[in-house]
């Protein structure tokens, strides 16, 4: 399944094939609200927008499509969501049964499975699995922007699992390994300031993409404010911030060379040119390569 076919699966019917419970005393049309698959709640705070086919869920201050939705629920990258998404009974015009005319389902064993929780931190990576997996992103462990890196263990299911952890802005780890890719905790941006009064700032889908960026010399330590997405579904509280602290910057953008990272680039850059705020699609540096990752681990191989 690609991209296209998947982003056309209305929202709802995944919502009822994967038993989320629906408010119908909430729910108007196309208005759609129902309790957070995220967490136990009292009140409905995920809300689809079906006329669109968007969620947002307010509780956890994220939100975006059918992709998005389904890495943050089964920890997957975009390609093992699709792969997912293949083996469903699911596509558009098939569920001819509005959600708001179906009894809420109870939650299916995969969506009432227990919450991953933190377990402990080492603040730095040693695990040789860990290493393993950074030497085979490019990523010098004793390099640049590698101090930013944690060693997160977490527990589902009775079972401890380790990765590399960044912390966000809401307290919120993004965690990442050979396997896993999600967010322990809340989902949110993460700012790295400058200690200097720098003109400058720099945006980044992901944090390895920003550590790559330092190890290529794309950039320098402390020359710019650096905000991480972590997700695309972040754009609107980073442009949020970018209004409210950084308008006077002129604002570098080093997202993703794929049609996720260039329709989030157009949406940037389309906000920036209303406001009048400066900005520099960068990509260029990288245009060879899906993302910056992809071009350190390139030169890494022919060094």
């Amino acid at each position: 399944m690609n991209i296209d076919k998947a982003k056309n699966i209305p929202l709802q019917q995944l919502a009822h094939h994967l038993g989320f419970t629906l408010d119908p005393k909430k729910s108007r049309l196309d208005d759609l609200w129902f309790f957070s698959p995220f967490r136990k709640e009292r009140t409905a705070s995920f809300h689809i927008h079906a006329k669109k086919n968007i969620w947002y869920d307010f509780g956890e201050g994220m939100g975006g499509d059918i992709i998005d939705l389904i890495c943050q629920l089964r920890h997957t990258t975009t390609a093992e969501a699709l792969q997912w998404l293949s083996g469903q009974a699911l596509g558009a015009g098939e569920e001819k049964n509005h959600p708001s005319h179906q009894p809420p389902l109870k939650p299916t064993p995969e969506a009432s499975s227990e919450k991953t929780t933190m377990a402990h931190i080492n603040p730095k990576v040693g695990h040789p699995a860990l290493l393993e997996y950074l030497q085979a992103r490019g990523i010098d462990v004793h390099g640049k922007g590698s101090e930013l890196l944690q060693e997160i263990y977490y527990k589902k299911d009775d079972k401890t699992s380790f990765g590399l952890g960044v912390e966000n802005h809401r307290g919120g780890y993004e965690i990442r390994n050979k396997y896993q890719k999600f967010t322990l905790g809340a989902k949110s941006y993460r700012l790295i300031p400058s200690a200097t009064d720098t003109p400058l700032t720099g945006i980044f889908e992901g944090f390895l993409d920003y550590i790559s960026a330092l190890q290529l010399g794309l950039i320098e330590e402390g020359e710019r404010h650096i905000f991480i997405l972590n997700s695309t579904a972040m754009v609107s509280q980073v442009l949020q911030r970018i209004e409210d602290e950084f308008f006077h910057c002129a604002q570098h953008l080093f997202l993703d060379n794929d049609e996720t990272g260039t329709k989030t680039t157009r949406q940037l850059i389309d906000s920036f040119q209303q406001q009048g705020i400066r900005y520099l699609d960068c990509r260029g540096l990288y245009k060879k390569y899906n993302d910056i990752n992809a071009m350190l681990q390139a030169r890494r191989t022919k060094a």
